[in-house]
């Protein structure tokens, strides 16, 4: 078995970092993860096609993930090539490996670098994982899985300016010993991927990340993996932590081109649209950071019209591909010569949705079924 070694220098500024969090101190045991051979892995995207072709894949309303770009196709070539988001699943039997990653700007550096995230970290947690069942360990192995990534992402390549930056956020789901109808979801994030958990059944939705704050500035990723201070990582929002769910409870991870498309501040719309007396988003204003959350919230439920990870997936694509359609017009007409100076709706981008309701049947997963995405004209 290889063994997984990392720079402990990487470790210790990601333990000092995690070590400023408030403690969560669980009183709770976790069946021990039995690391095996997964039962089934999936990795996308796995190649890119030309025309475009946009794949979702699913397992019954279990699980369903789609990659996407919004960006449009300008005389007969896809602008933003190729895709720099990443997404990675893992089922064990009785845990899960899930995870995003959004490389940072566009290339073959940020599209590598978010592969190497994604596949380093279950590579990680697939051996290290093993047998660790209490949210100490758990939450060891996910702090050096990070120190991992970074490690593999430096001294993979032959200088530092070969080596892409990402964001990322990776999850593994635990089952609770003693209690059959309850699951945990460790997660550790770095930068703007963002996880939501939905319970249909109480309509209400609430942030994986502790401490997650909408921001007004859509090109800040507050934080990357990869050399972007030298050699070290940008863990300005570093955070890592675990959630207590119940079955049937949904996992939502999504990338930035995703949520900034629920935005009322991307969309166009001021805080007076929403009776709030003030002009322009401000992010330091607490009400207004929890007005913005709870449109997000608000449109995604409506999207959710039944138990079905396959379904909201669609909703979503069909969702974020009809809110950046102005954008794309805009961006066709200006390298058409044809500029427009009025400030449109939307925000373009490489796009990543991942739907898991959480149950027994999650972990039964060992096949998932493509199902092609239509794709507007303008998009392929």
């Amino acid at each position: 078995m290889k063994q997984m070694t990392f720079d402990k220098s990487y470790f210790k500024m990601i333990k000092e970092t995690y070590d400023k969090q408030e403690e969560q101190n669980l009183k709770i045991t976790f069946e021990p993860p039995n690391c095996y051979t997964p039962h089934f892995s999936l990795l996308q995207p796995q190649i890119e096609e030309d025309p475009e072709r946009y794949l979702m894949y699913s397992s019954g309303d279990n699980y369903a993930s789609s990659i996407f770009s919004t960006y449009p196709t300008i005389n007969e070539v896809k602008f933003g090539k190729p895709i720099a988001d990443t997404h990675a699943i893992d089922i064990f039997d009785n845990f899960v490996i899930v995870s995003i990653a959004d490389g940072c700007g566009m290339g073959n550096l940020p599209s590598k670098a978010s592969k190497i995230a994604c596949q380093k970290f279950r590579d990680y947690l697939a051996v290290e994982l093993n047998g660790k069942k209490t949210p100490k360990q758990v939450v060891d192995v996910l702090l050096k899985a990070v120190a991992y990534i970074q490690t593999e992402l430096i001294n993979g390549a032959e200088d530092i300016h070969s080596i892409g930056l990402t964001t990322f956020l990776g999850c593994v789901i635990l089952k609770i010993k003693g209690d059959d109808d309850k699951y945990a979801v460790a997660y550790v994030n770095i930068g703007d991927c963002r996880g939501i958990l939905m319970r249909p059944q109480n309509d209400i939705c609430w942030e994986l990340v502790s401490g997650y704050k909408p921001r007004i500035d859509v090109t800040n990723a507050c934080g990357r993996l990869g050399p972007a201070e030298l050699d070290k990582p940008d863990l300005g929002n570093f955070t890592c932590g675990i959630n207590i769910c119940m079955t049937g409870d949904n996992l939502l991870l999504m990338t930035d081109g995703i949520y900034d498309n629920f935005d009322p501040n991307v969309l166009g719309k001021s805080p007076q649209d929403y009776g709030i007396n003030k002009m322009v988003w401000d992010e330091s204003i607490p009400e207004h950071r929890k007005k913005r959350n709870e449109i997000f919230y608000s449109l995604l439920k409506e999207l959710y019209t039944s138990p079905s990870s396959a379904k909201l997936t669609q909703s979503i694509y069909d969702f974020v591909v009809e809110k950046t359609s102005g954008a794309r017009q805009q961006k066709i007409d200006n390298q058409l010569g044809k500029y427009g100076f009025n400030i449109v709706p939307g925000k373009m981008d490489h796009s990543t949705f991942v739907s898991l309701i959480l149950s027994e049947e999650m972990f039964k997963i060992r096949e998932v079924t493509e199902e092609e995405l239509d794709i507007p004209p303008d998009m392929m």
